[in-house]
């Protein structure tokens, strides 16, 4: 069973970022609205994410609420074999995730700086297959979530220099599942349904951040943030009910509560340049890159799973037992975008908002699978904001088309389990047929809305 983890492990790797990857698009409203051209124009508490930098800018107090939601639709049409019969579409079924945003700033009377908290996440999909379906050997349902506490401040340190800084407290926490076969093909009866969980409630990162206006009519801003380190643990479980050994084993379903594992989300660095002759209108042409080369491999530690037999059974297999390191191949690559969008005030009281971006893959061809279909991108979004005094009102609509990709070369293998009758011990799961070629077409939708509260008076 040495290979169990390494698939349940790459099933965890990006589901997708406008991000590549594991993120998919950047969070806020206003930046969905632009498509994400906000490095050097974020004018609300969503700079926590963006651009600490621009904090400086929010010299009343003010608090913030948003909500989004995200749904990828797929459709994955497995290459038909020989000896087999032909597999049928299958289509991502998940429903919006949703993901809330929100965030405090004040002053407290600390001359040209403003202090912020807040809570965070980038945006990614809820993806769930049949259980039957050709898919089920890298996926079946899967539930990612990556989300931080943070904490700033962003300084004026002149009239044309602004400078921020947070830090983060980020969480992941990741469950799925999927199918190994103990005989390599398509026959249900020799599936295997395996579990796993793992999490990590603290991994402290930073952000740092500049604003610079080199001219009244142009802004500069540029962020980066670095790798974040996950040392996760938890749990994994295998469900033999239903299968044809079912009558041999003490027991369906068996569990090793503590393996570990360590996952790096990659460095993040974005810039953009923000044009502004009116008072009106603005343009920003802005760019992001993603270093998801740190998917290279991960290692599974701690492993202890123990599937028992009935002692009884008319065979006498001893019990299978697991207990080695395992080290996953991921290969992915690193991601960039270029990304342009603005405002526009139709009214002192009404803003409307357009932008759209072009994105590479993080996810190679070979290793593409259901767990995270990516892929080049282009996607648009539409938003606007309506002005009530000192509240703001925003409302964002996106839309992301990945290219399809029709792979013939993959990489991605079943996995088969092979009992070792004379020594159940020493039992391990090889590498069955490719189960990844095929036709893999998605598109992402996004939904946001916003709400900022101005109290409190404008510091001199």
């Amino acid at each position: 069973m040495r290979r169990i983890l390494p698939l349940l492990a790459a099933a965890l790797l990006p589901t997708s970022a406008q991000a590549a990857g594991f993120y998919f698009t950047d969070s806020g409203t206003r930046a969905i609205g632009r498509g994400s051209a906000v490095v050097a124009s974020v004018d609300d508490l969503s700079a926590l994410y963006h651009n600490p930098a621009a904090l400086a800018r929010l010299r009343e107090a003010q608090a913030f609420v948003s909500i989004s939601g995200v749904d990828q639709y797929v459709e994955f049409d497995r290459m038909d074999e020989e000896g087999e019969d032909p597999f049928a579409p299958i289509n991502n079924s998940g429903p919006f995730m949703v993901v809330p945003g929100l965030g405090l700033s004040h002053s407290f009377g600390v001359p040209r700086t403003t202090f912020a908290v807040g809570f965070i996440s980038p945006q990614a999909p809820d993806p769930l297959y049949p259980n039957d379906g050709p898919q089920r050997y890298s996926l079946t349902d899967e539930l990612l979530w990556e989300f931080a506490a943070v904490a700033g401040a962003g300084v004026q340190i002149t009239d044309w220099l602004a400078l921020g800084a947070t830090f983060q407290a980020r969480m992941l926490r990741a469950q799925m599942a999927l199918a190994l076969t103990t005989a390599e093909g398509d026959n249900p009866s020799q599936d295997i349904d395996i579990g796993f969980e793992i999490s990590d409630w603290f991994a402290p990162n930073f952000q740092v951040g500049t604003i610079v206006d080199p001219l009244p009519w142009m802004t500069i801003g540029a962020s980066y943030q670095p790798a974040t380190n996950y040392h996760t643990s938890g749990s994994i479980a295998a469900d033999f009910e239903g299968h044809t050994w079912e009558g041999f084993l003490d027991g369906t379903n068996f569990v090793d509560e503590d393996v570990t594992a360590e996952i790096t989300m990659p460095a993040i660095a974005r810039a953009g340049i923000d044009f502004h002759p009116s008072d009106r209108w603005d343009v920003e042409i802005a760019g992001a890159w993603e270093g998801w080369h740190v998917w290279d491999e991960i290692v599974i530690t701690d492993v202890d799973l123990t599937i028992e037999m009935d002692p009884e059974n008319i065979m006498g297999l001893g019990d299978a037992v697991v207990t080695n390191d395992i080290v996953i191949p991921a290969a992915y690559q690193n991601v960039w975008s270029v990304r342009l969008g603005g405002d526009y005030d139709l009214h002192e009281k009404f803003t409307i908002r357009a932008g759209g971006y072009y994105e590479t893959s993080a996810v190679p061809d070979k290793f593409q699978g259901v767990t995270l279909v990516d892929g080049r991108k282009v996607g648009v979004g539409l938003g606007a904001g309506l002005h009530l005094g000192r509240v703001d009102l925003d409302a964002a609509f996106g839309e992301t088309f990945i290219i399809p990709r029709d792979i013939t070369d993959s990489e991605l293998q079943q996995l088969v389990l092979d009992l070792d009758l004379a020594h159940p011990e020493l039992s391990e799961v090889g590498n069955g047929k490719i189960v990844g070629n095929g036709k893999f077409s998605s598109r992402l939708t996004f939904l946001s809305m916003a709400m900022t509260w101005r109290f409190g008076k404008e510091p001199a």
